[in-house]
């Protein structure tokens, strides 16, 4: 895949941050970040949209249903998951995923970098709870339908 030469400079500078050296995207336009033994950050380029996809994937839920509420509170404005969005992939069982849009233009390597590590911070602590290896609930509940109601209201 060709880039052009603000995004080519704009990945190595996000190599640099991570001192993984140039990074480079194949053919298809990913790539993939190494964060801890076990968070690994995906990025997905669209040229036509000028825009980065990073996704995760989490691990499957567990049959506890109340997660399942965690999820979908979480992705309420976004307060749960810093922007990015949960969801669940097509695979039989279903992994949950962890996605977020970055349109690049105007944006620094350090911007791009932190918005990367934010990312992972998240997948890796929504990770660790799918698994059960946290017990830290933190997602933003729900607000009640008065609460709700209040916040429609025009």
């Amino acid at each position: 895949m060709t880039l052009e030469m603000g995004l080519t400079n704009l990945l190595a500078e996000i190599g640099q941050y991570f001192a993984v050296g140039d990074l480079s995207l194949d053919e298809e336009g990913g790539g993939a970040l190494r964060f801890g033994a076990r968070t690994i950050v995906n990025l997905q380029y669209r040229p036509g949209e000028d825009v980065f996809f990073f996704y995760a994937l989490l691990g499957a839920p567990a049959p506890d249903l109340d997660i399942y509420r965690d999820l979908l509170a979480a992705n309420l404005f976004w307060e749960g998951t810093s922007g990015a969005t949960l969801a669940l992939s097509n695979d039989n069982p279903p992994n949950v995923v962890l996605t977020q849009a970055f349109h690049w233009r105007g944006k620094t390597g350090a911007q791009f970098a932190r918005t990367i590590e934010t990312f992972a911070d998240v997948a890796r602590d929504w990770s660790e709870m799918l698994s059960g290896e946290s017990e830290d609930r933190s997602a933003t509940p729900a607000p009640s339908d008065g609460e709700m109601a209040a916040m429609i209201r025009i």
